[in-house]
């Protein structure tokens, strides 16, 4: 995998790596079912793997609890892609959160 081979040389030259989830996106432009399962393979991958130092699951603080293939509507910028202001705010408190603890 491209990712693996990437955040390995990065490591060798110490750096440190982190990775982080894909968002949902459900109501996009162009959306077909199968990227969502793409989207949920990727995630279970990247929550899995031991390639970074550390992993954001930025997918748990804005999705939708009852709907987790789709952003929270507080979340949502309104094109069903982009964090709006709210979820952008929950985004760096997640990383504040996990560099600071």
């Amino acid at each position: 995998m491209a990712q693996t081979k990437l955040a390995e040389k990065a490591r060798e030259n110490g750096l440190k790596v982190y990775g982080s989830t894909l968002l949902p996106r459900v109501g996009t432009t162009g959306y077909l079912e199968m990227n969502e399962k793409e989207r949920l393979k990727f995630n279970e991958w990247i929550r899995n793997t031991d390639v970074f130092h550390h992993v954001f699951d930025f997918e748990k603080v804005v999705r939708n609890p009852e709907h987790p293939e789709m952003l929270e509507f507080a979340c949502d910028r309104g094109d069903h892609l982009h964090p709006s202001e709210l979820g952008g705010k929950r985004i760096a408190q997640l990383i504040l959160q996990e560099i600071d603890g």
